[in-house]
């Protein structure tokens, strides 16, 4: 996955290939019982949206044929098995790709972002998860 490569050059741990996602809740409506109205309305508790596999996220991102305008895709930490990659998204949903962010980049709306405060010249050390 073009995160874990792009993440890989600009930190000076050594990763793991494999990957799950965490899906910001940023900016999301929470009521009282802790859970968020997340893309479509539903109703989910923030630790149902960490360690999610690939399969999972496209079930999350995807609402009745919408997806968000944007994704932003950044890599924060590793475990012995995984790299945990977080996701944030737009709250605006869309079936319209003229909307989507990101076109030029290739992937629209996904948009890949190293680790925040590494770079190829400026390594930084990720957290490492248990």
């Amino acid at each position: 996955m073009l995160c874990i490569s792009l993440g890989g050059q600009c930190v000076t741990n050594s990763l793991p290939q494999d990957f799950m996602f965490d899906v910001s809740t940023e900016g999301f409506q929470v009521y009282r019982d802790g859970r968020i109205k997340f893309h479509g309305g539903r109703l989910v508790h923030p630790g149902e949206l960490h360690g999610v596999p690939l399969e999972e996220l496209s079930e999350i991102l995807w609402v009745e044929g919408k997806v968000p305008e944007w994704v932003n895709l950044t890599l924060v930490s590793y475990s012995n098995d995984y790299c945990f990659i977080e996701v944030m998204t737009s709250r605006r949903l869309t079936d319209d790709e003229s909307r989507f962010m990101h076109r030029n980049e290739g992937n629209p709306p996904f948009h890949v972002l190293g680790p925040q405060g590494g770079s190829q010249e400026s390594k930084i050390s990720l957290p490492r998860r248990k």
